[in-house]
């Protein structure tokens, strides 16, 4: 599991909210109502992407399905050739 993203998201959420409450509101509350929302914050980006990494291939399929479009190969591997020339 990346946790990773969960963690930046929150970081930036951390420092935005830092920041309004410094130059915005020009009022500090205390850092544990802060600290508060972002673990808030950390814990929906976890659950979100738990949920993505679970329910990523239905995903697709339902998008296919409703714009009738077929499926993209990701990975495409290239045709190596190690015989004699056939000409």
């Amino acid at each position: 599991m990346d946790i990773v993203i969960p963690i930046t998201i929150s970081l930036l959420f951390f420092i935005a909210k830092f920041l309004e409450m410094k130059y915005v509101e020009r009022e500090f509350r205390p850092l544990k109502y802060l600290i508060r929302d972002t673990l808030m914050v950390f814990g929906a980006a976890m659950v979100t992407l738990l949920v993505y990494d679970r329910f990523q291939a239905p995903i697709q399929e339902f998008v296919q399905v409703v714009t009738n479009s077929k499926p993209v190969a990701t990975v495409v591997h290239p045709e190596i050739f190690t015989d004699g020339p056939g000409f």
